[in-house]
């Protein structure tokens, strides 16, 4: 038989039984993209479900894409017939080309530092403001959400297969670095992060619960002075808190901080 249609069999199958878990929700907490009031979607609904984000289902075994969304020149202003990973890779930024490998041994090494139990409870990662020169040209900061399609992991302590969604984030982003957090457990209480400049294993998350919380309270539309009264602060603090939470996010200003953090779980 021909070696072809062979990797194709395997490649439909696989498919099929991705298909098969996804519509019988095993293993898979869709609730950071799914509203928990919309009615039940088929694997082929959900991938379509978003006009502006890339959805990809990637098996991390034989690092391929077993299946993605229509809208990839949306996102990255390439063309669907001709992406595959080394299109991707080919398209990354000189300054970014080392992105996979980096956020490949940093997302391993804190697999590693997490006890089996907890690894597998809630897991999810993201990376934010990598950069890709589109078809035209143009450069475009992503953000990549993954969402974990089974709790198998291999001899390198990866999932097997995951949901990645793509996200162009140009008008949010104005820094020229990527950062990248992971959180598990039951509420999500496990959390790393770490950025381009810095690559560590930061047993923290990217912000102070005192930045979050001033986070919170501006996303409700409360002024600095309000927010100082409400947490027993100066408005001077509140507005140092605002400045580093945008540094540390590559923010471009307030209202898209708000937006990377809702993205991205940080609030």
């Amino acid at each position: 038989m021909n070696q072809t249609h062979v990797s194709e069999r395997s490649a439909n199958y696989v498919i099929d039984e991705l298909r098969k878990q996804f519509n019988e929700n095993i293993n898979l907490n869709l609730s950071e993209f799914v509203s928990p009031n919309s009615p039940k979607q088929s694997y082929l609904d959900f991938l379509s479900a978003s006009e502006k984000s890339l959805r990809i289902i990637f098996d991390y075994q034989d690092f391929k894409i077993l299946d993605m969304s229509n809208n990839i020149y949306d996102v990255f202003g390439l063309d669907r017939e001709d992406f595959d990973v080394q299109i991707f890779l080919k398209a990354l930024v000189p300054e970014h080309k080392l992105f996979p490998i980096l956020a490949s041994q940093w997302s391993t090494h804190i697999h590693s530092l997490i006890d089996k139990t907890n690894r597998c409870i809630n897991p999810k990662t993201c990376f934010c403001g990598f950069k890709i020169k589109s078809r035209e040209g143009n450069i475009r900061s992503l953000m990549c959400r993954m969402l974990y399609f089974d709790t198998l992991v291999d001899s390198k302590n990866r999932h097997a297969k995951a949901i990645l969604t793509f996200d162009d984030i140009t008008h949010l982003i104005k820094s020229d670095f990527w950062w990248a957090r992971h959180s598990c457990g039951h509420n999500n209480e496990i959390i790393y992060h770490t950025n381009s400049v810095d690559i560590k294993h930061n047993r923290q998350d990217i912000l102070t619960n005192r930045e979050k919380e001033v986070l919170e309270l501006i996303s409700k539309g409360l002024e600095s002075k309000q927010i100082a009264a409400q947490l027993y602060i100066s408005a001077e603090t509140v507005e140092r808190h605002r400045k580093n939470m945008i540094a540390r996010t590559g923010a471009r200003d307030t209202t898209a901080l708000m937006q990377l953090a809702k993205m991205t779980g940080i609030i």
